[in-house]
């Protein structure tokens, strides 16, 4: 689980490092696959720089997942988040 304290960015980071480490993709690997650079990967992989939507579903293409698996679940609350009403 991903810790409270991080932005959104991060924690879409980490489901992206996750997701690139389960299909045991490199970075070299995932650059092939979606047209991005090395660099730019693994600044994104430090929540540097954030992904936007077309890398995301390249990434998740890559890595045999659906686009919103890549992004943070419900249960994980960015700060300052306004949960919406039932």
């Amino acid at each position: 689980m991903i810790p409270m304290n991080t932005t959104t960015r991060d924690q879409i980071a980490a489901e992206v490092r996750a997701a690139t480490a389960r299909a045991g993709i490199t970075h070299a690997d995932l650059a092939g696959r979606t047209g991005m650079s090395t660099q730019s990967i693994r600044r994104k992989f430090r929540g540097e720089r954030g992904f936007n939507v077309e890398e995301l579903v390249a990434i998740a293409n890559a890595v045999g997942c659906r686009p919103s698996d890549l992004l943070p679940r419900e249960d994980v609350a960015p700060p300052g988040a306004v949960p919406h009403a039932a």
